[in-house]
């Protein structure tokens, strides 16, 4: 299966921090409101909270796959095939953020 390298891409979203504000439903992106933490109807405000926090961590996660992946590169590339799909899953969670 061939990958398309968005490793070396440039971020197209704001850069971080990203941080959770105000009531702790909102994520400020370079100092400015931008998101108020979604959830269903029905919520808890820890759900609430819990949503604005993984949102604020996207680009922490989004860096440390990226320097996860080429440490699983070299291990399938000497081992054979060990943590494959999980490579795959990984290469397409960058993907997907890279859009």
């Amino acid at each position: 299966k061939e990958r398309r390298d968005t490793m070396n891409e440039k971020d197209k979203h704001t850069s971080g921090p990203w941080t959770v504000e105000y009531d702790g439903t909102t994520v400020v992106m370079g100092g400015q409101c931008v998101i108020v933490a979604p959830a269903k109807d029905g919520s808890t405000r820890e759900e609430e909270k819990a949503n604005a926090a993984l949102i604020a961590a996207a680009p922490c996660l989004l860096a440390a796959l990226e320097l996860i992946v080429p440490d699983m590169q070299h291990y399938v590339s000497t081992h054979g095939s060990g943590p494959d799909k999980r490579l795959d899953v990984a290469y397409a969670a960058i993907e997907r953020a890279r859009q």
